[in-house]
C-alpha cells in the first residue's frame, strides 16, 4: 500500500487491536482492485458500460450503511436539481447525477463496528470514519470526467463553508461545487430517513436544519437553492 494511506490505517485502532487496521488495509486494496477491473471493463465496452459500472460499485457502497438501499441515488436526484438550479451548464449537471452516487464509496473500507454503531462514536472511531472520503477519492482518481468528479465529490462532501470540515479543511469556494451541492444534499438526505444512529426528521425539520447551517457549514448560494426547491424538489429525498 503506498504512502498516502490515511496514518489512522497504518495503526491500530479501536482498542489498540491490530487486526481492524490490517482489515482495513486489505479492504481497500480489495476496492482499488474492483475499481480497476470495473474501469477497465468499461473502457473497452463504451460510455454505456461506463456508467454502469459506476452505478455498480454505488450500489456496493449504499449497502452498507443505508436500511433503504437508495441513498446514493437520491443524493443523486437531489445535488443534480440543486446544480441545476444553480444554473449549472447540463453537462456538469449530468456529471454531479452519475458521480454524486459515488460519493460514500470509501465506506466499503469502514468496519461494521464502527460504520453501524448505533452509539456515539469514540474519538478514534469517528478518524476511522473520517478516512472514508481520502479513501474512496484515493481509489475513484482519474483522469476521465466523470470518475474525477467522483474523487472529488468523494473526498471533498464533508467539507465545511467555514473551512471546519475535513479532510483538509478547506473553505468557502476552495471546496469544489460538485462537492458543495452534494453536501446539502447527503445531510438532508440523511437527516430525513432513519440510521442506526438517529430517528428520521420531517422534511421541514430537516430543512430547518440546512437553512440554520447556511455560511458555516453550507454554501449559501447552495442554501437557496434548495430552499428555491422547496418540498417538490426535495420529494427525491423525502421519506416514502
Amino acid at each position: 500500500m503506498s504512502d498516502d494511506v490515511p496514518a489512522v490505517l497504518r495503526v491500530p485502532v479501536i482498542g489498540g487491536k491490530g487486526g481492524e487496521a490490517e482489515s482495513l488495509r486489505a479492504r481497500v486494496e480489495e476496492l482499488e482492485a474492483l475499481v480497476v477491473r470495473q474501469a477497465l471493463d468499461a473502457f473497452r465496452g463504451g460510455q454505456a458500460v461506463h456508467a454502469d459500472a459506476l452505478a455498480r460499485l454505488a450500489r456496493l457502497a449504499q449497502y452498507r450503511d443505508d436500511n433503504s438501499s437508495e441513498h446514493t441515488q437520491r443524493v443523486g436526484a437531489l445535488a443534480a436539481g440543486l446544480a441545476r438550479r444553480l444554473g449549472a451548464p447540463d453537462r456538469t449537471v449530468a456529471l454531479v447525477r452519475q458521480a454524486a452516487p459515488l460519493h460514500d464509496l470509501g465506506k466499503i473500507a469502514i468496519p461494521d463496528s464502527i460504520l453501524l454503531k448505533p452509539g456515539r462514536l469514540e474519538p478514534e472511531e469517528f478518524e476511522v470514519i473520517k478516512a472514508h472520503t481520502t479513501l474512496g477519492a484515493r481509489v475513484l482518481e482519474s483522469d476521465d470526467p466523470l470518475l474525477g468528479a467522483a474523487a472529488r465529490i468523494a473526498r471533498s462532501h464533508h467539507e465545511f463553508w467555514d473551512g471546519s470540515g475535513y479532510p483538509d479543511g478547506l473553505a468557502g469556494e476552495a471546496i469544489p461545487f460538485d462537492a458543495r451541492v452534494v453536501h446539502v444534499a447527503d445531510v438532508f438526505d440523511v437527516l430525513v430517513h432513519e440510521r442506526p444512529y438517529k430517528e428520521a426528521w420531517s422534511m421541514a425539520d430537516a430543512a430547518r436544519e440546512i437553512v440554520a447551517a447556511s455560511g458555516t457549514q453550507f454554501d449559501p448560494a447552495v442554501v437557496a437553492a434548495f430552499e428555491a426547491l422547496g418540498p417538490a424538489g426535495w420529494k427525491s429525498s423525502g421519506p416514502a
